[in-house]
């Protein structure tokens, strides 16, 4: 069937659940059609092909195929005065081939599309990718991406809004040049650089939060991981090990009623499991350097604090909720340790705390005489 003339966007919106039933998109503005060509079979899909022109803005020139088993987007090249960009797109069960170059704005996606809430972003580069959504670990992709300013609110549990983002991969290889994110309110900022080797993840990245709530946080990613782990039972996938180095830092970091400000560690990932080298953490103006390690459903963590002072009320009445009254220079050195179960970890709690005072008086220590 061949096809030209003016286009409505309820027309558009027919001819699109033709094309690909899944794809819950609606056009805003009407559009023209010329040279282009629309073809069904029930066997063998359905093809469409040509030039469209949206009324008072983008020239855009398509050819896309789908039947039950794929999606094939040929050519997709859109120009008008924020963007010109070529794209092409396969989908085929659980794998996904695209290339992306030039540069395309959200402009020129809010002046088509309707239902989305665009900001005065834009994404840029030259870029090809294979990516196996089952097997990660065979994904290829090669040549560079730069975004600004764009809002994923519906594809995620939780909003992503990428700040800006510079990325560059070679075959098994993906270096993150810079990464300002949010998601779910969150604000993060992630480089370096992750390589595959056979099953294997290796990590050498930099990771930064605003805040986080360990409790909460770990809490997410375990069931964003398990839900993940779900889908792909029954499918032929692998097991991915990460393995590598997470340096990681936090203006603060929340553990239950305890509050470190800053906080900042080398995360260690390996066969055996993980170990966390804590470079920085300050609770209640307590230094706390130490080791957490994690080993199959094991925990250990060595804890050396230090605190010298003419300020202990303060300390005191965060650390421990009582009051102390009392001046001098304080000092507090010492070791804990513990191992074993997450939920049996407090009661394996060892070690030894010391408290030098000098040139001063307490005048009211309850706290103290508990411990």
């Amino acid at each position: 069937l061949d096809l030209s003339g003016q286009v409505t966007p309820k027309e558009m919106k027919c001819l699109l659940d033709l094309l690909q039933p899944e794809l819950k998109t609606n056009v805003r503005v009407p559009f023209s059609i010329s040279r282009s060509h629309l073809s069904w079979h029930k066997d063998r899909g359905t093809s469409f092909n040509g030039d469209l022109k949206v009324k008072e803005g983008a020239q855009i020139s398509l050819d896309i195929f789908h039947d039950p088993d794929q999606l094939r987007i040929d050519r997709l090249f859109i120009r008008d005065e924020t963007s010109q960009a070529n794209m092409t797109l396969a989908l085929e069960e659980r794998a996904m081939t695209l290339t992306f170059s030039g540069q395309l704005s959200e402009k020129t996606l809010y002046e088509i599309f309707s239902g989305h809430q665009f900001q005065e972003g834009w994404v840029m580069g030259d870029i090809q990718a294979h990516i196996d959504l089952d097997r990660p670990i065979r994904s290829l992709a090669h040549g560079k991406i730069e975004g600004h300013q764009f809002s994923f609110s519906s594809l995620f549990e939780k909003p992503l809004e990428i700040e800006n983002i510079s990325l560059s991969a070679r075959e098994n290889k993906l270096t993150v040049d810079r990464a300002n994110f949010s998601w779910g309110g969150k604000r993060l900022a992630l480089s370096g650089d992750v390589s595959f080797s056979g099953n294997r993840a290796l990590l050498n990245l930099d990771l930064s939060a605003e805040s986080v709530d360990v409790s909460v946080d770990l809490k997410e990613v375990k069931e964003f991981l398990g839900k993940e782990k779900q889908e792909r039972e029954g499918q032929d996938s692998s097991d991915l090990e990460l393995q590598g180095t997470v340096r990681f830092k936090s203006n603060l970091l929340k553990y239950g009623r305890f509050i470190f400000e800053p906080f900042r560690s080398d995360i260690t990932l390996g066969q055996n499991g993980a170990e966390v080298k804590i470079e920085e953490a300050t609770l209640c103006g307590i230094s706390t350097p130490g080791v957490v390690k994690v080993i199959d459903k094991a925990l250990s963590f060595d804890v050396r604090p230090v605190f010298r002072s003419r300020d202990f009320e303060a300390t005191a009445r965060c650390l421990l909720g009582q009051e102390i009254r009392g001046t001098g220079d304080f000092e507090l050195v010492g070791r804990i340790f513990a191992q074993g179960k997450p939920e049996d970890l407090l009661n394996s709690l060892k070690g030894d705390l010391e408290l030098r005072a000098k040139d001063g008086r307490i005048d009211y220590a309850i706290g103290l005489f508990r411990i």
